[in-house]
């Protein structure tokens, strides 16, 4: 196993802490550094360095258990088709309300999904990656410097005969502790997925798949989901958490189409 730290231009101390901690871990590891280029950039700087078979993408937030690497290496190394896999993202209870909620939305995935082939395209953190099916779509868009880079590359190694697999390994994101910030992150996801819609149409589907009202009726079927889960009275304030969120997600796509982000490609 290898350690590739990806620091995209941070301007804080994240890079001497890096330098700092990398050698106490016990694990080769490489450090790679640069201006500031957006996720499509640096996740090809991970991918073109890689050493091995399999890239972990273990983003902000991302609690792996430790087992997480070697039982997706064996089931990869056991389902030679498989391009993409995914552990489920599982109950964890987060430091406050909004960090609650959040943790809340994401189980009904997990649950719907684990354990079979899925064309539902997962994000990068938590996903395993085959390195040869990564490579042989082009890795990554370099284009793409703020989300929907992951949404783009697995629809491609998908569209090349891979399979994207959601696995029964549960990992935990810990997630954001205030609105403001989901807000924006979702504002963030809409602005990317505009590129990415623009770049693949018959992904199209995803405008009326993220609407409020869309968000609504999934947020009731989430509620009883995750409810059944955690036995949190909580989850019934999904219907209209959904629906907020995609309300930040439609500003953003519509601010990107505004911006004419993806038009010319």
């Amino acid at each position: 196993m290898e350690i590739l730290f990806v620091d995209d231009g941070s301007e804080d101390k994240t890079l001497s802490e890096i330098l700092r901690i990398a050698p106490q871990i016990g694990i080769g590891y490489k450090v790679y550094h640069h201006e500031w280029k957006g996720l499509g950039y640096s996740r090809n700087v991970a991918l073109t360095n890689a050493g091995g078979n399999y890239l972990v993408w273990v983003d902000d937030g991302t609690l792996i258990p430790r087992d997480y690497v070697s039982k997706h290496v064996e089931f990869m190394e056991s389902n030679l088709n498989v391009g993409i896999a995914r552990g489920f993202i599982a109950a964890y209870s987060g430091s406050n309300f909004v960090s609650t909620l959040e943790n809340l939305a994401k189980l009904s995935f997990g649950y719907k999904y684990a354990g079979g082939s899925t064309t539902v395209l997962p994000g990068a953190a938590g996903s395993v990656y085959r390195t040869k099916a990564a490579r042989q779509v082009g890795g990554f868009q370099n284009d793409i410097k703020g989300a929907g880079e992951d949404t783009d590359i697995a629809y491609r190694i998908l569209k090349a005969g891979w399979t994207i697999f959601i696995t029964t390994n549960g990992f935990l994101i810990d997630y954001n502790t205030k609105f403001k910030q989901v807000w924006k992150k979702s504002f963030w996801y809409g602005y990317g997925a505009h590129f990415t819609i623009h770049k693949h149409i018959e992904l199209r589907d995803m405008i009326y798949k993220s609407s409020p009202l869309s968000g609504l009726i999934e947020g009731v079927l989430a509620s009883f989901l995750a409810y059944k889960a955690t036995q949190k009275k909580l989850a019934f304030l999904l219907p209209i958490w959904y629906f907020l969120i995609r309300i930040a997600w439609n500003i953003g796509f519509i601010r990107s189409h505004f911006d004419s982000y993806g038009h010319i490609q």
